[in-house]
C-alpha cells in the first residue's frame, strides 16, 4: 500500500511540474528528452513516460521525429491547467479611467481568454498599494510603468520584471496642470499636490519642482486634479488625457524631461522571484504586438473595451 502511495505521489508531482512547464510551450515546440526530465525533476523514466502519457490522453499531442526530439502539434491549455495545481491568475492594474488603460485591460483579458487560462484582473490605484498587495501575495503580478517599476526593483530584490511592454503601452503623457489658465510654468509659492504613492505622479512633481520653493499636498491620484479644479491648489501634474477633460478650463504645459517622461508611458508586469511559473505564463501569453493591436483599436473605437 505505502509503494502505491508512493508512486501515485511521484505520479502527481511529476504531473504538476510537467503541466506547469507545458503551458508556457506552443504548437510547434520541441519538448526536453526523457532524459533531461529525469534530470530536472528526479524522478523515474517510467514515472515521466505515464505523466506525459497521461497529459496527451487529454489535451496534448506530440510527433515523435526520432533523434530530433518530440514536438507539440496540439495543446488545450484549459485542460492541461487542471494539472498544473494552480489556481486563478490574478494581476492588477491602475482604474481604467481612460482609453489608454481600457486598452490595456482589454488586451490583457483578451490575451488570457485566448490561452484559456483561469484569470482575474484587479483594479488598485497608485503603484505603491499595488505594489504592497503583490509583496503580501494577494496577486500573481501587478502592472506598473517603466518608472514606477524602476523604483519598486531598486528597493525590493524580491520582485522580477516579467514583461516589459513597448513604449505607449501604459498611459499616453503627464503634464503640468495649473488652476489659472493663463499660467504655463511653476513658480516660487505654488501650491502643488500629489500622492506619495503614485511613484509616477510623486517623481515627476519633484523633478518639475527642483529649486522652487512649493508647498505641497499630500492626497490620492485622483483627488489631485479635483482639488485643483475647485482651487485648493495651484498646479499638480497629471495625466494630458485626463486634464484635457476637466470640468474647467486649466492651464497646461508640457513637462520637459522627455527620459522620465518616456518611462511613464511603458508597462511593464512585475511578478515576485518565488513565482517563477508566472513570469513564464506571462512571457509566453502576453505577446507585445498582440497587446499593442488590441489597445490600438480600443483607443481608437474599432473594438469595444472588454475586461
Amino acid at each position: 500500500m505505502r509503494t502505491k502511495d508512493s508512486y501515485r505521489l511521484k505520479i502527481g508531482l511529476a504531473l504538476n511540474n510537467l503541466a506547469r512547464e507545458m503551458m508556457t510551450c506552443h504548437v510547434g515546440d520541441r519538448i526536453p528528452a526523457i532524459a533531461e526530465l529525469v534530470d530536472r525533476y528526479q524522478v523515474s523514466r517510467g514515472t515521466i513516460q505515464a505523466a506525459i502519457g497521461q497529459l496527451c490522453s487529454e489535451g496534448m499531442a506530440l510527433n515523435k521525429c526520432g533523434h530530433m526530439g518530440s514536438f507539440i502539434t496540439f495543446i488545450d491549455y484549459g485542460k492541461i491547467w487542471k494539472y498544473t495545481g494552480w489556481d486563478t491568475l490574478v494581476g492588477a492594474m491602475p482604474l481604467p479611467s481612460n482609453n489608454s488603460l481600457k486598452g490595456l485591460a482589454t488586451a490583457f483579458t483578451t490575451c488570457m481568454e485566448y490561452a484559456s487560462l483561469p484569470f482575474n484582473l484587479a483594479f488598485m490605484q497608485s503603484a505603491e498599494n499595488r505594489l504592497n498587495a503583490l509583496l503580501a501575495g494577494r496577486f500573481d503580478f501587478i502592472v506598473v510603468s517603466k518608472l514606477s517599476a524602476d523604483v519598486c526593483l531598486k528597493q525590493h530584490e524580491r520582485l522580477a520584471a516579467a514583461v516589459e511592454l513597448p513604449e505607449g503601452s501604459y498611459n499616453k503623457s503627464h503634464v503640468i496642470a495649473f488652476y489659472d489658465p493663463k499660467e504655463t510654468q511653476l513658480r516660487d509659492g505654488m501650491r502643488i499636490a500629489y500622492d506619495p504613492c503614485s511613484y509616477d505622479q510623486a517623481y515627476l512633481t519633484k523633478l518639475c519642482c527642483g529649486g522652487l520653493h512649493i508647498q505641497y499636498f499630500h492626497m490620492p491620484y485622483r483627488s489631485t486634479l479635483h482639488c485643483l479644479e475647485c482651487g485648493g491648489v495651484d498646479a499638480v501634474i497629471y495625466l494630458k488625457e485626463s486634464a484635457m477633460k476637466s470640468s474647467r478650463r486649466l492651464g497646461i504645459a508640457p513637462i520637459p524631461y522627455q527620459d522620465p517622461l518616456a518611462k511613464t508611458q511603458r508597462a511593464v508586469l512585475l511578478t515576485s522571484k518565488d513565482n517563477y511559473w508566472c513570469s513564464e505564463l506571462l512571457r509566453a501569453f502576453v505577446s507585445s504586438d498582440v497587446i499593442m493591436n488590441l489597445a490600438q483599436k480600443v483607443e481608437s473605437g474599432t473594438t469595444l473595451s472588454y475586461y
